[in-house]
């Protein structure tokens, strides 16, 4: 099971500092309109508990010098995508208004003079927040400096050199790109010092074309480091050892937790080790990833297309790969997708479970699994796989070492993916893997993949955030539900006076339970509001209304979850509804001698404007007074010559815009 826990910070907003490198106004971060220019600054002013909305454009840490980096603190938050206008997190775009972080200093679009790296960060815990921004363009070139920030981590360098500290910053919707090292790491350095921890989670990144001379094109795990990495895609990386990452266990535990993510390209040289992935165990260190519901396709390597491993001097390498794909990833010598040494009383044991290796390659002897050892033995088990060789013997061609194929093996037997040739390894209705693997083997989704908040059940989903079974389940990272369960035309949300009305359209259901309707305020975490019981099977045309009879005040998100009978599930898109605030007013005692009070429904304390006019529309006083308890209390004695007769009264200052009562003035 997996050890350590994943840190989501949800954030909370109130102390937003603002960053728009064309705002004009007077540069103290306070608004869009006096948002800082230089993020630079802004962050080197931001104390814990603030956040920082950045808007869309480029951002350099210097106009030359090299060695300046952004650097972020503890408990700060850096959201990125805005247009420069928003007023809720909900609203930004980072697809679109593209927030770039960028190393390009000096001479424009020379490399040779960008900054060493991009963004530091030390000490440093889950509460503090990277969201929606893009690292281009970091070189950490200097090989021979003793600033290791200068050869390592041209994006982010992020360290823990604190005994008994962590360094464990969420790291959400980034992209990372063109980014060097003449060390370690070109996009992502995660450096831990002894009794320390720097294990960053990250959610939903890209990581293109990184490079690096020695370890890691894109992310290395040095010291005490085990990222959670989550729905992360690893795409034409490169260096010397381990394409796209490297997880050094020399006297040191890395064991990072690799989920629902691909691994598409990445390469290491034709001598060289781990096409995508590189374990280093050593002198008691351990280096085990365990891998969930991931890709691995077209990565290239000397030895061990996929994934090279090395336990030596008592080192262990242990990972554990849990329902992936490997195909046509290849090596130029050995092992075209997964190679395991063993020597100096090392351990070395790869588990393999409900997966499939389809047409890897290498250039010289073996097949698809290829394990070598100097003197000791290393150990490859399969459980649940599906293989394209007739028998176990022949996936590997080593004289030492163990391959154990153990419960329910499938010897040659096309997968029928959808489209392999274009990346798409989804499951055809006929596949000989779907119902072949078996979910007792499934992790702890401890990092609440499926954002349901249950961090005690298994993962209990796929690549495509779709349900699995319970008990059997397919082959792959993607399960493969019977037909499409629903044929959804259309979903609709409007607001309906004081509720939000809610209505789908389906054209065919197939094993249908019931929909769920779930609401958010903040387009990221949803609760069940309702449900809606399912035709079970149809072939006809049926429509569906539902009500959100208490909608929040402000933007609401909607989408539908469709449970089938076996409980798989799916998601709609989401839909959002402005609902403006149900505030109602009352005026009491109507008519009145002396003293009105004025109801206000659903209001909190606060202050609001009010003026008082004649039926006939003469305005003949303004004031102000206090809401308490959604109630306010206007002394008429206090206004001269108010005589008796018919009046309005208007009340500014609500989030519902003004509001009108009326009341009758009469002589005591």
């Amino acid at each position: 099971m997996l050890l350590a826990l994943c840190f989501l910070s949800s954030g909370l907003f109130s102390q937003t500092i603002y960053v728009d490198l064309n705002a004009t106004g007077t540069n103290d971060g306070s608004s869009w309109t006096n948002a800082y220019t230089d993020l630079k600054i802004a962050l080197d002013n931001a104390s814990a508990g603030r956040s920082l909305w950045v808007a869309m454009g480029t951002y350099t840490p210097s106009p030359s010098d090299r060695a300046i980096f952004f650097e972020i603190i503890d408990d700060v938050k850096l959201y990125g995508g805005f247009l420069g206008t928003e007023t809720a997190l909900a609203q930004r775009d980072y697809e679109n208004n593209l927030t770039i972080l960028s190393g390009d200093i000096g001479v424009l679009n020379d490399s040779t003079d960008n900054s060493f790296t991009i963004i530091y960060s030390e000490d440093v815990t889950s509460a503090t927040v990277v969201d929606g921004v893009i690292f281009d363009g970091g070189n950490a070139n200097d090989g021979n400096s003793i600033h290791t920030a200068h050869k390592k981590g041209g994006g982010w360098y992020n360290r823990s050199i604190t005994s008994g500290t962590v360094s464990n910053p969420i790291i959400r919707n980034c992209i990372f790109r063109n980014n060097y090292a003449d060390k370690f790491a070109g996009a992502l350095y995660n450096h831990a010092q002894t009794d320390a921890e720097a294990s960053p989670v990250i959610i939903n990144c890209l990581f293109e074309n990184n490079s690096s001379d020695e370890r890691g094109g894109a992310i290395t795990n040095d010291g005490d480091s085990s990222p959670k990495i989550i729905k992360t895609t690893f795409l034409y990386n490169n260096s010397s050892e381990g394409g796209a990452i490297y997880n050094n266990g020399h006297g040191n535990v890395v064991k990072p937790v690799i989920i629902n993510s691909v691994f598409t390209g990445n390469h290491a040289p034709d001598s060289n080790h781990g096409g995508a992935i590189y374990n280093f165990g050593k002198t008691g260190g351990e280096a085990s990833p365990t891998i969930i519901n991931s890709v691995f396709n077209l990565n290239h390597a000397g030895h061990g297309g996929a994934i090279y491993g090395i336990a030596v001097d008592f080192g262990i390498v242990t990972p554990k790969i849990i329902n992936n794909t490997f195909y046509k990833n290849f090596a130029n010598q050995n092992a075209g997708a997964i190679y395991a040494s063993e020597s100096s009383y090392g351990n070395n044991l790869v588990t393999v479970f409900n997966s499939i290796f389809w047409d890897n390659d290498n250039g010289s002897s073996g097949g698809p699994i290829f394990h070598f050892s100097g003197t000791d033995s290393p150990t490859i088990e399969l459980n649940s796989v599906l293989v394209d060789t007739t028998n176990c013997s022949l996936l590997h061609h080593a004289s030492t070492g163990l391959l154990n194929c153990k419960g329910n093996m499938l010897y040659e037997l096309d997968p029928t993916f959808e489209d392999a040739i274009n990346g798409d390894f989804r499951l055809k209705q006929n596949s000989p893997a779907i119902n072949q693997g078996d979910d007792i083997h499934m992790e702890i989704d401890i990092c609440d993949v499926d954002e349901d908040t249950d961090v005690t059940e298994q993962i209990d989903i796929d690549l495509d955030l779709n349900g699995r079974f319970d008990g059997t389940i397919d082959l792959g990272p993607y399960e493969k539900v019977g037909g499409l369960p629903i044929e959804l035309l259309s979903f609709e949300a409007r607001f309906d006076g004081k509720k939000v009305a809610l209505n789908w359209i389906t054209l065919s259901e197939i094993d249908n339970d019931y929909f769920s309707i779930e609401r958010s305020t903040n387009g990221v975490d949803f609760r069940e509001i309702a449900k809606e019981q399912g035709a079970g099977d149809s072939e006809m045309a049926r429509t569906y209304l539902a009500y959100d009879e208490n909608p929040h005040a402000g933007i609401n998100y909607y989408r539908l979850k469709q449970i089938d009978f076996d409980g798989s599930y799916s998601y709609s898109d989401i839909r959002s509804v402005e609902v403006r605030s149900g505030v109602e007013v009352s005026t009491f005692p109507n008519p009145v001698a002396t003293e009105l009070n004025i109801s206000l429904t659903e209001f909190d304390e606060r202050t609001i404007d009010f003026e008082i006019y004649h039926i006939s529309g003469k305005r003949v006083f303004t004031g102000t007074a206090d809401v308490n308890e959604g109630l306010v209390v206007v002394s008429l004695d206090n206004i001269n010559n108010l005589q008796p007769g018919q009046y309005l009264i208007r009340i500014s200052n609500t989030k519902a815009g003004d509001l009108y009562g009326s009341f009758v003035k009469v002589r005591l």
